[in-house]
């Protein structure tokens, strides 16, 4: 069982449903390898996590919907020691790993699949970056500069991958030729962010 005596009461009750939701879910869905540790199973084995998981479920109905129905996603992230790391400036690169099944996949699905890999990409790294900030393993910049490397590497990649797909359909984009130019120029799309994008 989850320990959260050490919760406020109003908290407590809402931290309480959620557990009920992950032990629910996970007596319905078999861990799909049996090498894999359930959710539950880590709580149990480690109070210190455990105690994370509460001020994580607490301060953030996202990140405890996201454990309950992805609860390998957090196991992973606990695993593979990214919950612990300081710094993480290869969002472009992991990324990129994720993207590259788009090669095999039908002309039909791409667009479906390209935004299902974006979509779980940013499930994870967003529940990492808020585990990050409630549990006080970075400082307000780090969380900031994470958030805005997030978003370039998404713009950036996701930008790429349609460009690619638009020139392989209709030609690779070029300047127009003026002023007696006798050279067309290759043209990309750009992406113009507002708002807090790239401010760190």
């Amino acid at each position: 069982m989850l320990e959260t005596s050490h919760l406020p009461a109003a908290v407590q009750a809402i931290v309480e449903r959620y557990w009920e939701r992950l032990l629910e879910a996970e007596r319905g869905d078999a861990i799909p390898n049996e090498s894999e540790q359930s959710l539950s199973a880590l709580v149990a084995a480690d109070p210190v996590f455990a105690n994370e998981l509460c001020r994580v479920w607490s301060a953030s109905d996202y990140a405890a919907n996201l454990c309950i129905q992805q609860p390998q996603m957090v196991v992973a992230l606990k695993s593979s020691g990214e919950l612990e790391r300081s710094n993480k400036n290869d969002f472009a690169e992991e990324l990129a790993a994720r993207l590259e099944c788009l090669a095999s996949v039908p002309e039909a699905e791409q667009d479906a699949q390209l935004k299902h890999l974006l979509r779980r990409n940013h499930q994870r790294q967003m529940l990492r970056i808020i585990w990050r900030d409630v549990c006080a393993k970075a400082t307000v910049a780090e969380i900031c500069a994470d958030i805005s490397a997030l978003a370039d590497a998404a713009l950036d990649l996701s930008l790429n991958v349609l460009h690619q797909w638009c020139a392989a359909k209709w030609g690779e984009p070029v300047s127009a030729n003026k002023g007696g130019a006798s050279k067309q120029i290759p043209q990309r799309l750009v992406v113009i962010g507002m708002g807090k994008l790239g401010a760190h």
